[in-house]
């Protein structure tokens, strides 16, 4: 992985001071860097295309470059503003975007859901026409690839992207929450739920930890786990899954176990 030191004085060295993203596992180097360094100028948002309407506003705002980061299953959220307002068409907004590459080549045998989107990813970004460098574990190089992109950002008013690999800006293992921070963690919370509620409530689980974790729980309680959805894609879109299982399903209780780059919403018996 890259030094995240080096990497965020490269940022500062081009002006790049203003971040909005979802955090992603393979940025997990650089998102820990910055919420730990770099807090007041990082905007944690709920979904990706947020981020980069909000960076375009920054930019409206200060005239500053910001950096977008994002894992590739949220460049379909994204298109939207980066096609309709960032494009150099639009309002031509100058910003870099850091995306994680999930599915790429063989990097992740176990997690179809990220194959496709790791092969539309490159082209995808060619469709809007926007350029792009693929990073590599090299400091230099990524010091090239940052000047490179912060230069042709500024003189096309375009959005440009940095595209990281398995291993470029994630570390191997993710750093441990601080223990007694939390009154109860999550696997504890999912538990608490699953002995307080009816045998045929429905679970619906978010792509991530929370799926494994419902599926360990149902396994380590000898419970059956026919009622649980156990939704490994489509990050961001489960509490709507939930959703339209609750408005079919009046008379059941649907419980959705919601985070990793989704906004929770609350549904009880009928739906609402």
């Amino acid at each position: 992985m890259l030094d995240q030191e080096k990497v965020f004085k490269d940022l500062e060295r081009v002006g790049v001071l203003d971040f909005f993203g979802v955090p992603d596992s393979y940025l997990n180097g650089f998102c820990s860097y910055l919420e730990t360094h770099h807090p007041m100028q990082n905007m944690t948002c709920a979904n990706e295309g947020n981020a980069v309407a909000a960076c375009a506003g920054n930019y409206f705002a200060t005239g500053r470059i910001g950096l977008v980061y994002l894992q590739n299953s949220g460049m379909g959220n994204a298109l939207n503003p980066l096609v309709s307002l960032a494009d150099e068409q639009v309002f031509a907004v100058p910003m870099i975007l850091l995306i994680g590459w999930r599915g790429e080549g063989d990097s992740e045998p176990d997690h179809p859901q990220h194959k496709r989107q790791g092969e539309m990813t490159l082209p995808l970004l060619d469709l809007c026409k926007i350029p792009y460098t693929v990073l590599r574990d090299d400091p230099n190089d990524f010091e090239k690839a940052l000047v490179d992109a912060v230069r042709l950002c500024r003189a096309c008013r375009a959005p440009v992207a940095l595209v990281a690999p398995k291993g470029v800006m994630n570390e191997k293992k993710k750093p441990s929450p601080v223990e007694g921070v939390e009154p109860m963690g999550r696997k504890e919370a999912m538990a608490y739920v699953l002995d307080r509620l009816p045998s045929d409530t429905i679970y619906l689980a978010t792509t991530g930890r929370a799926t494994r974790e419902l599926f360990f729980l149902r396994k380590e309680r000898g419970e059956d786990p026919a009622r649980d959805f156990l939704n490994v894609g489509a990050m961001g879109h489960m509490s709507s899954v939930a959703l339209g299982i609750a408005r079919a399903l009046p008379e059941r209780k649907v419980v959705a176990f919601d985070g990793d780059g989704g906004k929770c919403i609350a549904i009880d018996e009928k739906g609402g």
